[in-house]
């Protein structure tokens, strides 16, 4: 039971990774580039946050992704949290 538990915890960072990525480079594109992932498992990786989390993070248009209020709120306590893991590693 614990593998499973930890297999769903490193599924979900994952996404978040993804997600952070494609906020702060702007596309789905250089995030996924950035990755080593398809552009296709970088949206799939999003959708599947924004499903697990039951709200929207980013509003898409041919052009440009941009956070919602929602997405805000998560990219902000995300960061902070993945800045206090490389933080450890430093």
């Amino acid at each position: 039971m614990a593998a499973t538990a930890s297999t769903a915890i490193h599924t979900q960072l994952h996404r978040v990774q993804t997600f952070l990525a494609v906020v702060e480079l702007g596309s789905y594109t250089k995030a996924a580039d950035y990755l080593n992932i398809s552009k296709a498992m970088a949206s799939l990786h999003v959708k599947a946050l924004e499903e697990a989390l039951s709200i929207t993070l980013l509003v898409r248009s041919t052009r440009s992704v941009a956070l919602t209020e929602s997405g805000q709120q998560f990219y902000d306590e995300f960061k902070q949290i993945f800045g206090h893991i490389e933080a450890a590693f430093d």
